[in-house]
């Protein structure tokens, strides 16, 4: 199958799977959050609230800040600012693993800052990727080539690419 556009690539992996197929979802502007506050009050733990070592990077399933959990047999909410929770597995019935992220192991929880959207605007192609796309437009179908004609540029200098 040949893909030209994003929405090609989403239509592939919908079909991927007839009797069980990908949930997909697009993400756009608004989906994205600069999070940088947040890690300023946050540390990087090499081990969860019980001492065992933990891999954030085999984490499949990520709660910040509220969650549900069985406590005495009983589905409860449960808010949890600063502790992460991780599964590894999309199991709902597997047990959290916890990481307390705060600085110090500080016992108050921190102010949840406000986080502002990371790219409100959208965000651009890089100089020379988008000169790169462009070269191809001649070998685009017809339909396909106001995508790559309206893709928006990335000018911001820290930004630019050397490749």
């Amino acid at each position: 199958r040949v893909m030209f556009v994003p929405d090609d690539c989403l239509q592939l992996f919908k079909e991927a799977r007839p009797l069980k197929p990908y949930v997909t979802d697009v993400m756009c502007n608004d989906t994205f959050y600069d999070c940088s506050p947040i890690a300023q009050q946050h540390t990087d733990r090499k081990k969860d609230i019980s001492g065992r070592p933990f891999l954030k990077s085999k984490a499949l399933w990520m709660n910040f800040g509220e969650g549900e959990e069985i406590v005495d047999g009983n589905c409860v909410t449960v808010s949890h600012p600063g502790i992460v929770w991780l599964r590894y597995s999309y199991s709902e019935t597997e047990t959290w693993t916890k990481v307390d992220m705060r600085k110090g192991h500080r016992k108050t929880n921190p102010k949840f800052p406000q986080l502002q959207q990371k790219y409100p605007t959208g965000r651009g192609v890089k100089a020379n990727k988008l000169r790169d796309l462009r070269k191809m437009i001649p070998y685009i179908p017809e339909h396909h080539k106001a995508f790559y004609e309206n893709l928006p540029r990335d000018d911001h200098p820290e930004s630019e690419d050397l490749d």
